[in-house]
Parts: structure tokens; C-alpha cells; sequence
């Protein structure tokens, strides 16, 4: 059984789940199939587009019950999607789920709260948020108990998306190589079962994907706060400094090592390191997990 998958709520969720259609729309393939592996597991039938038009196009045939949108798009973004979708009486009451990247939490909820949305997750998000999202909208009462849209001016729809898009033009979820190699790169770190971290030279976490966030606990905005000396048990941060050097001298190190959950337990995990990845960026790779 998937570790995301709790045994208290299996059983319901494979109920509900095998009469619940989910309409995944992302611009990104690799954010698709991420969503689409990740919630296919729980049995939901999946309807994947690449844009607000191919969305409601499919709403028109498949009829979904849940919808979770990106909100920058080309052709038609997730915002405009959400505020059809609320006008539309054949489709008002579908549960509509926003995925979206790191832009400020009070302009995302703005505008979820503008579109009649009820429900947010966060890019990077674990499987198990997601599929926690969706069996939140699935198990909401009163689908169509969300705020009514409010009718606004070309004007106010575009500043709302200039104001996203700066939000998001931080830094990118990955940004190791370049070119395809880049490209080949965050698919790898999205989808690998493996936990990676990506750390500066001085130990400080740049980027982390979906497994490492479910292996140590953590959120992305608290765990890029973090250095590995933070994620390793105080008595073994001497030990771990001089490992870390090693690692930094010889430019790839593979070993034992003992991380932090948040939750205070300790994860025994095998790492493999490439050091320099990109401009005194460093790739970790955590196996493993067992607590102790």
C-alpha cells in the first residue's frame, strides 16, 4: 500500500473514488503526470487538458466532479476556467481545486475567493496532499455552497494574473542544467521515488521535490528555511560537517546518514551527492527512510 495511503480511509476513498472523475488541467505534461499517476493510484477516473478552452470542452463531455487547474496557461488560464465554470448552471456546483506555483498565498486565496473556489494546493505539493485535496472535495457536502463570483472588468482579470505571474517569477521550482537536459531534469525530480535536496555549498536547502517533503514532513516554504545541520540530530552535526566537506572535496560521496523528521523521529536513509551540479549547487539523493 502507498505510504500516502491511510489504512483508516482506504476503504472509502476506493468507494467514492471509483465514481469520481477528476479533470487534471496543467499546461506543464509532467505536472499532468504527476497528478494523474499520483490520484490513478487511488482509483479515480482521470481526464486530462492542457488549457482552460480543452477544459471546458471537456466538462462539456465528461462531466467532471472535480477539476484541479493550474492558473497560469496559455489560451485560457485556470482564473477564467474557475469563473466559467461557476457560470455555467450545468457545471456551478463542480469542485474546483487551484494548483498553483509559489505566488503570495493572500493574492492566490484573492482570487480563489473571487472565483468561487474553495480549496488551494501549493506547487510543490506531495501525493498525499493532493489526494487529500481531492477527497476533501469529493467528501464536501455542499459542493455548490462555495462564494458566488463576482462579475469583474478585463481590467481587474488582468491585474489579477500580472500579479500571480510576479509571484511567481521567484525562483523556479527546478533549476539545475539547461536546455533538454533541464527539461529531463525536473521530470526526474518530480517524479523520482527517491527524496532529492538540492543544498548550497554552505549546507542551505535551494529546492526540494515531492518524496523529500513526504519523507521529512515538511512543507516546501519551511523546509527551503532549513539547512542539512538543521535536518541532522545535534549530536552527530560534527560528524556530519566533516562529511559534507569530504563530500565537497571529493565532488560525489555515497554513505549512511541519519536525517530529522520534523516530528522529531529520525530517518536512517543511504545518500548519493553529486556536488557542483550547477554553479555550487548540490544534488543529494536520500534512499530509504526507515525511523528509528
Amino acid at each position: 500500500m502507498p505510504p500516502s495511503l491511510r489504512p483508516i480511509d482506504q476503504r472509502n476513498r476506493q468507494f467514492f473514488s471509483q465514481m469520481t472523475k477528476v479533470l487534471i488541467v496543467d499546461d506543464e505534461v509532467e505536472v499532468r503526470q504527476f497528478l494523474s499517476r499520483s490520484l490513478a493510484e487511488c482509483g479515480y477516473v482521470i481526464r486530462e487538458a492542457r488549457d482552460g478552452s480543452e477544459a471546458l470542452a471537456c466538462l462539456a463531455t465528461e462531466h467532471p466532479d472535480v477539476v484541479i487547474t493550474d492558473l497560469l496557461m496559455p489560451v485560457m488560464d485556470g482564473f477564467e476556467l474557475a469563473l466559467r465554470i461557476r457560470a455555467n448552471p450545468d457545471h456551478a456546483a463542480t469542485e474546483v481545486i487551484f494548483f498553483t506555483g509559489r505566488a503570495s498565498p493572500r493574492q492566490i486565496q484573492a482570487m480563489a475567493e473571487t472565483a468561487g473556489v474553495a480549496q488551494i494546493v501549493t506547487k510543490p505539493a506531495t501525493i498525499h496532499e493532493v489526494q487529500e485535496a481531492v477527497d476533501a472535495a469529493v467528501h464536501r457536502k455542499h459542493p455548490a455552497a462555495v462564494a458566488e463570483p463576482r462579475a469583474l472588468t478585463t481590467e481587474e482579470h488582468r491585474a489579477f494574473m500580472e500579479q500571480i505571474a510576479a509571484g511567481e517569477s521567484g525562483p523556479p521550482a527546478v533549476e539545475p542544467p539547461h536546455g533538454e537536459s533541464d527539461r529531463k531534469f525536473r521530470v526526474l525530480f518530480a517524479r523520482s521515488l527517491d527524496a532529492i535536496l538540492l543544498f548550497t555549498t554552505d549546507g542551505q536547502c535551494l529546492e526540494a521535490n515531492p518524496a523529500a517533503l513526504e519523507l521529512l514532513g515538511y512543507d516546501w516554504d519551511a523546509l527551503v528555511k532549513l539547512t542539512l545541520w538543521d535536518l541532522t540530530p545535534p549530536e552527530n552535526v560534527p560528524a556530519a560537517r566533516e562529511f559534507w566537506r569530504q563530500f565537497l572535496d571529493a565532488g560525489r560521496i555515497q554513505g549512511k546518514y541519519q536525517l530529522l523528521h520534523r516530528d522529531g523521529s529520525r530517518r536512517d536513509v543511504g545518500v548519493s551527492a553529486v556536488a557542483n551540479l550547477d554553479d555550487a549547487v548540490h544534488l543529494t539523493m536520500w534512499r530509504g527512510g526507515s525511523s528509528s
